[in-house]
């Protein structure tokens, strides 16, 4: 292999590296985006940390499975679609521009499914299926084209728990993590051709979370990621495409550790939500793609920088909580080197995120809607990239930009969940919504102690002067009827009939002077 065919396949596998190991439209400044999960969420900015409680809390932070009330079903859908605009190479060798291109439109869906449930009071579990992030983009000049998709997929089954009368919960999300590139150029103007097919799986990672109510209308959480590391490897090739087997390459991907703050508080209908997030960028290693006993391994070097990420967001809750309007602010602090830039994702420099959003709260069941914008921009000058170490696969000088719009839909159903109202209504809020709670069995009274009646005093007698031939009712329920003078004492409930001769009844009758008949 001569010296120029050397030089041309080693400039070759530096744009395979640009595009397979360099962030993306969708990216933030490194994999992750800073525009993913729920419509809820995204609404407010993406803030979550504090007051998630669904089963996107395997995203955001698993203590949050402790929300849910029974059992909760989810699902979200995202679409983010944008361009870039950069140098791909430092000259026109080999059909690469001299200066900055603008990207085809990258179109980037992403989904998420999950499930929640209470195992306890103090225990829930959840379960959720998504992807974490992405790179990919394509550039087509002098009749070529060049293509990228880079794709990392979590599945995570998650635990919480919730110390008994603290409002404080803790929670665990196990992560298995899958990969795949899928990287092709054409080499049909004078370009040397590339493709890849790589994948791999890793199950190293895991994610852990606190959440704490401080008060009813205060939260406060805790979320850390820690890193993975995954192996990929698959068939391809440089060079013309091969007419039979490929040879095998291997490479390797890393997602940083992250660790993310946030609170949430809310006054009557109003809610304020804020995150803050710290991603360790400079985990990432050196990259390559390499195949035994082939070409020379070629670096991507990246150079990135820790950086920080602040969500804010806002909502107000109309018709007594059932419908939020949500307002929300992202700023993602330059990841990329200007000594290193790509033309296949973020620009080195800050980016900016707006986002609004609305939803319906029936209590039970929710929907949610949401759109975000992203972009940023900069220059990058020739003194910028002077006498770097050799970075091949590194963009040029020139303009760099990105703009980057994301629609994002969901729907929950939370088996438990009454109806909704705001929290001024009083009750204690979840998190600016109260859910009237399932109706507790009431106690079942025990009988009255038995009382003994009370005595019942005899009716007082009374004394009639009745005339001949008239009847005379008496207190006491009594009718006397007298024939001739009589002189009568009745007590109690009595009907008489008496012909003369004084009679005297006291509860039992006196036949002497009454009736012989003995009535």
């Amino acid at each position: 292999m001569n010296s120029r065919t050397l030089t041309h396949l080693c400039v070759a596998l530096a744009l395979t590296m640009a595009g397979a190991l360099a962030p993306a439209p969708a990216a933030a400044g490194g994999y992750d985006t800073p525009m993913l999960y729920s419509a809820r969420h995204m609404g407010m900015g993406g803030t979550a940390v504090a007051y998630v409680d669904d089963p996107s809390a395997m995203f955001h932070n698993p203590a949050g499975l402790m929300g849910t009330e029974r059992l909760t079903l989810m699902a979200d859908f995202s679409l983010l679609a944008g361009t870039i605009t950069g140098n791909p190479g430092t000259g026109s060798e080999m059909g690469m521009p001299r200066g900055s291109i603008t990207s085809d439109t990258t179109i980037a869906p992403f989904f998420l499914v999950g499930v929640s449930g209470r195992i306890t009071e103090w225990l829930a579990a959840g379960f959720a299926i998504y992807p974490v992030a992405s790179a990919g983009a394509t550039y087509n000049y002098n009749g070529g084209s060049d293509n990228t998709t880079l794709f990392f997929l979590e599945i995570s089954p998650g635990l919480a728990i919730q110390i008994p009368k603290t409002g404080l919960s803790f929670g665990v999300g196990y992560r298995a993590t899958y990969v795949s590139l899928d990287r092709t150029r054409d080499g049909s103007t004078g370009n040397i051709g590339a493709g890849f097919e790589l994948s791999g799986l890793s199950y190293q990672g895991v994610r852990v979370g606190m959440q704490y109510k401080l008060f009813d209308r205060f939260s406060f959480g805790v979320n850390y990621r820690h890193k993975t590391v995954t192996d990929v490897d698959g068939p391809g090739y440089l060079g013309s495409p091969p007419d039979g087997e490929q040879d095998t390459y291997t490479g390797q991907f890393t997602l940083p550790s992250r660790i993310s703050f946030g609170f949430r508080t809310d006054v009557g209908p109003v809610g304020f939500a804020a995150d803050a997030e710290y991603a360790l960028q400079s985990q990432n290693p050196r990259g390559a793609i390499s195949t035994e006993g082939g070409l020379i391994p070629v670096s991507q070097i990246s150079d990135w920088s820790n950086a920080w990420t602040v969500r804010l967001g806002a909502e107000y809750r109309l018709l007594e909580g059932k419908l939020p309007l949500r307002l929300g602010y992202i700023w993602d602090q330059q990841t990329s080197n200007r000594t290193y830039p790509t033309a296949f994702g973020t620009p080195p420099a800050p980016t900016h995120v707006i986002t609004a959003g609305a939803g319906f709260n029936a209590g039970p069941w929710q929907a949610n809607i949401a759109y975000a914008f992203r972009f940023g921009s900069t220059t990058v000058t020739q003194d910028d990239i002077m006498g770097r170490d050799g970075c091949l696969s590194c963009g040029g000088a020139g303009e760099y930009s990105i703009g980057l719009s994301g629609i994002y839909l969901d729907f929950s159903y939370h088996f438990g969940r009454g109806e909704t109202r705001e929290s001024a209504a009083g009750g204690a809020p979840s998190h600016g919504v109260v859910y009237t709670p399932r109706e507790p069995v009431q106690p079942v009274a025990p009988p009255p102690p038995e009382v003994e009646p009370a005595p019942v005093e005899p009716a007082p007698a009374v004394e009639v002067v009745v005339p001949p031939g008239e009847t005379v009712e008496v207190e006491g329920a009594a009718e006397v009827e007298v024939e001739g003078a009589a002189e009568v004492e009745v007590d109690g409930e009595s009907e008489l009939d008496v012909e003369g001769g004084p009679v005297e009844v006291d509860g039992e009758v006196d036949d002497s002077a009454s009736d012989p008949a003995g009535w």
